[in-house]
């Protein structure tokens, strides 16, 4: 079965990435507006090879966002199946997340879904930093969700607590320790396509993955830093991207185009 994720748009505020030496990440803070309408059609697939007595499909719903740097809305959502489903529910889990489980009984061919929706983002970045004191000592009750420990996120285990102590331990403030514990992840983390497992544990154990596995490994050093944080998952375009920087080697352009989460 596929594995996939909630579709939401989004742009990073920060980002972390290698400038020329691999000793150290460096952070980017991006400035801009952003003003867009796009219409997203997702194929999605099942290959089935033998007949299959039953299939069930979480599929993620696009949703509605904001926040102090940017508004997300969609509309026109449109879902065609084929074959049909035997039956579909609209579910939201304890994270707000919406999803669509579709079910297939006795299937004997492959599974198409195809979901089509309009969604109109409006972004104004700006450089923002967080002088909370760290640790923190007040936490909403709203965001008490963002700390407990999940099956890819386990900020519960030793190894991660143990790790998130010594990167936080000389951050007087929020967003120090954020910061360090990012920039660890990136330092940490090579990149591969296929890594064997996504979740925090494994990726901090083997410092392999790909961009499901930085953001479980940073969840789980935040959560296990006591600052809530929670994985956003959605797709990039296939736009260049260009910086004014000092080092003109540090130029970046061409992210590619496909899902990825961030925190």
């Amino acid at each position: 079965m596929m594995r996939r994720t909630v579709y939401l748009f989004s742009i990073c505020l920060i980002i972390h990435f290698f400038i020329c030496s691999p000793s150290a990440a460096k952070t980017i803070v991006l400035g801009g507006k952003l003003d867009s309408a796009i219409n997203v059609t997702q194929h999605i697939q099942f290959t089935v090879n033998n007949n299959l007595s039953k299939l069930v499909y979480k599929l993620p719903l696009p949703g509605d966002f904001s926040n102090r740097t940017m508004r997300q809305s969609t509309s026109k959502l449109d879902i065609q199946c084929d074959p049909r489903p035997s039956n579909a529910i609209d579910e939201i889990d304890e994270f707000g997340n919406r999803y669509r489980q579709l079910t297939w009984n006795n299937i004997t061919s492959d599974v198409q879904v195809k979901m089509v929706f309009d969604a109109h983002i409006k972004v104004e970045l700006h450089a923002m930093e967080s002088r909370t004191p760290f640790p923190l000592s007040t936490i909403p009750s709203a965001e008490m969700i963002y700390l407990k420990p999940t099956r890819y996120v386990q900020s519960n285990n030793p190894e991660i607590a143990s790790k998130a102590k010594i990167l936080t331990e000389g951050a007087s403030n929020q967003y120090e320790a954020v910061t360090a514990i990012v920039n660890y992840v990136v330092d940490k983390v090579k990149y591969t396509y296929n890594p064997s497992e996504y979740d925090a544990l494994n990726t901090l154990r083997t410092g392999v993955g790909n961009c499901t596995n930085y953001a479980h490994l940073s969840l789980a050093l935040l959560r296990a830093s006591g600052i809530p944080a929670r994985i956003v998952a959605g797709i990039n375009l296939n736009k260049n991207w260009r910086g004014s920087l000092k080092n003109p080697q540090a130029n970046f352009s061409n992210i590619g185009q496909g899902e990825h989460p961030w925190i």
